[in-house]
């Protein structure tokens, strides 16, 4: 508060000196300068603020299961755009989030992750109040230096439109087909 160091952070050591009773006498106050240490620690939380914004901002669903299923990390998309505050996923295990339906289709894919494997699939996803989507979701192991995978993320990006021009050009592919295989002479 006073003198050549006010206002930058210090961390202060208390020992107490005793007498031969065991008496207090005094204390002997060990002050370390740790600003160089805060400042760090606010570049860092600055730095988590400016990732944090672009993850929240970049329109696809990003999360993060642990090696027990539980959701640790979800951006503002939120998990399967379900979920309004994705706060609300936080913690709770993938059995709390997604529907039997879904859970069919991603547990095989996210079981297969958390043995080592990267994957990438589609399926269809619940955007909203009986809105379905396609989707194609990567799943990313998270491996230590050990080996170990602690867990994996996802990245989901709706296709919805891609599948709905694949299905498109189907139907004109057989429909064309048709017309060729009725062709009289043709063959």
């Amino acid at each position: 508060l006073e003198g050549p160091h006010a206002g930058l952070w210090m961390r202060a050591h208390y020992f107490p000196l005793r007498r031969e009773g065991g008496e207090v006498a005094g204390v002997l106050v060990v002050l370390v300068d740790i600003q160089q240490l805060k400042d760090t620690e606010a570049a860092l939380a600055d730095q988590r603020k400016q990732l944090q914004l672009v993850v929240d901002n970049i329109g696809v669903p990003m999360a993060y299961i642990d090696r027990s299923l539980r959701l640790r990390y979800a951006n503002k998309p939120g998990v399967d755009w379900r979920i309004a505050d994705t706060a609300d996923a936080i913690g709770r295990r993938i059995e709390e989030i997604f529907d039997a339906a879904t859970l069919a289709v991603i547990l095989p894919e996210v079981h297969a992750a958390l043995a080592g494997e990267k994957r990438t699939y589609e399926r269809r996803a619940d955007v909203g109040v009986g809105m379905k989507r396609w989707v194609r979701v990567h799943l990313v192991p998270d491996v230590d230096s050990a080996g170990v995978v602690q867990g994996l993320y996802t990245l989901m990006i709706d296709i919805d439109s891609d599948k709905l021009a694949q299905q498109r050009l189907a139907e004109r592919e057989a429909q064309l087909r048709l017309y060729t295989d009725n062709i009289p002479g043709a063959g």
